[in-house]
């Protein structure tokens, strides 16, 4: 891990200095959360001589400026703190991403062009549209650290000396809005409890209004919220490195909600696997809740599919209702079962299905006592057959 030296930031006219530390011997740090802008200062650029005449250095200085009037001598900035031309390097930080939030002292969360004050509706409205709230990354360092003030310009911005920064408030006082502004809970937001205590379906829904640059990073963003690691392999693809994202989760949770999706924009004669194909099809989903009473099983992926015990009734012909074993998002008082429409492929006495009318919630009164091991496919191309 690459720390800065505050102080070398802030005091004199030599390069920062960047400090490599092993997992044994890293002091207290700061850590910055923002957006990124162009011409961000990359690792390498810390070894020229003009990187303080660069317009993107003032987020650093700024940043170790306020890092040392908190008493931290040390700050790690994901722009610079990394040698993104190792793709080991690269590959480690992604993979520790979560951890490295989680251990710092104080997360300072950057809002570009913020409300100096939060004190109005209008103010309030700005602040919970920021697009910090709407990347990826920025989801794991809302929800990991422990500490997190919010900072914007100060109205003379730049100055010549000291923090060019001013502070919002901190993720405590401003919960509420940032509640509004994301959907996750406060107990949550605040680690009153934690967050693999969430169904997948919630955890899941937290991202789904939040994009990437780059279309893989979706899932691999995802990584330190579920506990899971995985090889990056980017130029896959969203969908299969969403894909491999619920495989690795799937081997260390049994909770079914990871099904309790579904796409309003399928075609009703289309065909789907159980895995969702993005975090977006979650976004309904922040009401399920994980069944504490469920029969604990495994499910896998195959080379026949998805392998899974279901409870099964048959709706018509070659139709039938899986009752997923979740809780909601129905009505208080409302005892239905989430639940998904499955085909049988290949005939009665197969056990392959496919997953088809994916374009709204399902819910069912009834519960089969039996349970049925059935295959589901995860890529099916043929049109759904209607009489």
């Amino acid at each position: 891990m690459r720390l800065l030296d505050a102080a070398s930031v802030t005091h004199g006219e030599g390069l920062p200095n960047l400090i490599e530390f092993n997992s044994t011997t890293i002091p207290p740090y700061a850590i910055l959360s923002h957006t990124w802008g162009e011409n961000e200062i990359q690792c390498t650029d810390l070894k020229n001589a003009d990187v303080r005449e660069r317009a993107s250095f003032w987020k650093i200085r700024c940043a170790c400026t306020q890092a040392l009037h908190d008493g931290y001598k040390f700050v790690w900035i994901d722009t610079c703190s990394i040698d993104k031309s190792s793709s080991a390097e690269l590959s480690e930080a992604i993979q520790s991403m979560f951890q490295w939030y989680e251990r710092a002292e104080i997360c300072y969360t950057y809002l570009e062009n913020a409300p100096i004050q939060i004190d109005t509706a209008a103010a309030e409205l700005h602040f919970a549209q920021h697009r910090w709230f709407t990347r990826g990354w920025t989801l794991q360092e809302l929800l990991a650290p422990r500490e997190m003030v919010f900072l914007t310009d100060g109205p003379d911005f730049p100055t010549e000396a000291g923090s060019d920064w001013v502070e919002l408030g901190t993720k405590k006082s401003l919960s509420g809005l940032i509640r509004s502004a994301t959907g996750i809970d406060v107990k949550f937001l605040l680690k009153q409890r934690p967050i693999d205590s969430a169904s997948i379906a919630k955890r899941m829904s937290w991202a789904s209004h939040r994009e990437t640059t780059r279309p893989e990073d979706m899932a691999y963003s995802l990584m330190g919220i579920f506990s899971v690691n995985m090889p990056l392999l980017y130029g896959e693809g969203s969908c299969k490195a969403f894909l491999r994202l619920q495989g690795e989760i799937m081997k260390q949770s049994d909770d079914q909600s990871i099904f309790a999706w579904y796409d309003p924009e399928a075609l009703p004669g289309s065909r789907h696997g159980l895995l969702a194909a993005s975090p977006s099809l979650f976004k309904n989903s922040g009401g399920i809740s994980s069944n504490a009473d469920r029969k604990h099983q495994t499910f896998s992926m195959t080379n026949q599919g998805l392998q899974i015990d279901l409870q099964l009734f048959q709706v018509w012909g070659n139709i039938f209702t899986a009752v997923v074993d979740c809780l909601g998002p129905f009505p208080a008082g409302d005892s239905s079962c989430f639940c998904v429409l499955l085909e049988q492929l290949g005939g009665r006495n197969f056990r392959r299905f496919a997953h088809v009318a994916a374009n709204a919630p399902l819910k069912t009164w009834r519960r089969i006592s039996g349970w049925n091991e059935i295959f589901v496919s995860q890529i099916v191309n043929e049109p759904f057959p209607r009489n």
